[in-house]
């Protein structure tokens, strides 16, 4: 009988997400200190623009996800995710330019700020889309716990990491370092053993009828609900910590 831990390890037998994985990993722990390397820029020209920087660097992934996940089912995941991907390798380089060349000022942030948080809310949902189709049905449920937990060991991995290259480096080397790790998760992306994604044909009303469906549904709502008002209350520390220290 298998246990608790061969059940949530699961998703590990298969190559592909085993491969999906070593190329995430990397990304997201050098985004997570490009996060601390941004806000390290924009308190020492103007703490008070912290807040409107990182607004506008996570909110289109609420206002437009919805949208952007409907984009992922119509659409190949895989070649979705690429492009995002790339995008945000693209970005990130632009923030290491303007940092090495001392172009980086608040304007410029703001502006390419806005452009991260719009790649980025195509590259969520199409991330979380390709992850079921890695490994067999009955390991789906396993593979997107595991990979949660791979988004929150590269966030803490990130935070540190940044803390050491910022000092060490700057800020220009970290948005270096982080648009090299999205390039070499693209090329993993690539070589990704898996066929072509299965494809919703576009409907009229394809996200108002998903967010009525969770609306109506209270095994999804009350969690929803739950995770928007924590998110919304408690997820302000990208802002209060680096003015504190």
């Amino acid at each position: 009988m298998a246990t608790a831990v061969d059940t949530a390890l699961a998703p590990l037998r298969s190559r592909a997400f085993r491969r999906y994985a070593a190329g995430q990993l990397p990304s997201v722990t050098c985004s997570w200190a490009q996060v601390v390397a941004l806000s390290a820029v924009v308190v020492a020209l103007d703490p008070g623009a912290l807040g409107w920087v990182v607004a506008l660097q996570f909110l289109p992934t609420l206002v437009l996800g919805a949208w952007c996940g409907a984009l992922a089912d119509r659409f190949d995941r895989r070649t979705v995710l690429m492009a995002a991907e790339a995008g945000l390798a693209l970005v990130a380089a632009a923030f290491a330019v303007a940092a090495a060349c001392g172009l980086l000022t608040l304007p410029v942030i703001g502006v390419l700020a806005a452009a991260w948080g719009i790649v980025n809310a195509v590259d969520t949902p199409a991330r979380r889309a390709l992850v079921p189709q890695l490994v067999p049905p009955a390991d789906a449920p396993a593979a997107a716990a595991l990979s949660g937990t791979l988004l929150l060991v590269g966030m803490t991995l990130g935070a540190g990491l940044g803390g050491l290259l910022v000092p060490a480096f700057g800020a220009a080397v970290t948005f270096g370092i982080n648009a090299l790790s999205f390039l070499v998760d693209v090329a993993v992306l690539a070589t990704l053993p898996i066929g072509p994604s299965p494809r919703t044909p576009r409907a009229p009303r394809q996200v108002r009828d998903g967010l009525a469906h969770v609306w109506g549904v209270p095994a999804l709502r009350r969690p929803v609900v739950v995770l928007a008002v924590v998110a919304t209350t408690t997820f302000s520390y990208q802002v209060s910590v680096p003015i504190l220290v």
